[in-house]
């Protein structure tokens, strides 16, 4: 794995947990900071699931009321197409950090993926609700509201608002707002 890949999952990692650090107060950042959870992102982004739901097993046990614990679980549980498991651990998450961004982002996803547009809807805007900088949110309201609802308003809105949060000009998102522009 390359330094850049690694410094761009501890920092994915990172920002999952911080999402949960604000909200739990059993959530900290002493937690955030501990070495348990480079390896997770390590077999993560080497695509080892096995080897990382071991690794998480073992944060669950460290830090039981830490939601992104139990986000990272639906990742792994999504990757591996176990979606029924995947959605349990978001209840989970969500169980114990309700505005957690990144477990309703991943549930806009879920429901989106599975025909269920307007829970998908509900979801990415309770991401967005507490935490308006969470700009995965934006991203994916933005292709829930260009491709499955028609409102190439608000994708455009979403869309601009995410290249805004994360400071660069990604190509995909650029090349669909010049796609919004011409079908106005």
């Amino acid at each position: 794995m390359s330094a850049n890949n690694f410094f761009r999952c501890i920092t994915m990692l990172c920002i999952i947990l911080c999402s949960s650090c604000a909200i739990r107060p059993s959530s900290t950042v002493d937690q955030m900071r501990s070495p348990d959870f480079v390896p997770l992102s390590i077999h993560m982004e080497a695509k080892r699931y096995d080897q990382a739901l071991v690794t998480i097993k073992q944060l669950q046990n460290k830090f039981p009321d830490n939601a992104a614990v139990y986000v990272n679980y639906a990742i792994i549980f999504r990757q591996q197409k176990k979606h029924d498991e995947a959605r349990q651990m978001l209840v989970k998450a969500l169980t114990l950090s309700n505005d957690n961004p990144a477990a309703n982002n991943l549930l806009g996803i879920m429901d989106r993926e599975s025909g269920d547009f307007k829970g998908a809807l509900t979801a990415y805007k309770r991401a967005l609700s507490n935490h308006p900088e969470y700009a995965l949110a934006h991203f994916n309201i933005g292709i829930l509201y260009d491709i499955y609802l028609q409102d190439s308003h608000l994708a455009q809105k979403h869309f601009q608002r995410y290249q805004t949060l994360t400071g660069q000009t990604d190509k995909q998102v650029s090349g669909w707002l010049a796609d919004i522009k011409r079908r106005k």
